[in-house]
């Protein structure tokens, strides 16, 4: 179910790719926005997955809080939520 709670991630990517386009070298948007791509394919595995189980779309319960946290912030914010919760994701999984 976790990857389905990543549609936070899909617009923050896309938030901080408009945001710092013009000012980042190619490499770099072009990794963000592979790495927005992968978080939305995770985000529709994770549906399709609950939804093979059975689940209709109102019984999937989704954690709001890191969205709701990045609401309205600047895009340099909602960059280093990102950091932050990627590295944490990758240190648990070690």
């Amino acid at each position: 179910m976790s990857h389905l709670n990543e549609v936070w991630a899909i617009e923050n990517g896309g938030i901080i790719l408009e945001r710092f386009a013009s000012v980042l070298p190619w490499e770099w948007i072009r990794d963000a926005a592979r790495w927005t791509y992968d978080e939305a394919r995770h985000c529709r595995m994770g549906l399709e997955r609950l939804a093979a189980w059975g689940f209709q779309p109102e019984e999937i319960p989704l954690g709001t809080y890191i969205y709701e946290s990045a609401s309205g912030e600047d895009p340099l914010y909602r960059l280093g939520m990102l950091f932050f919760f990627r590295n944490k994701k990758h240190r648990a999984q070690t």
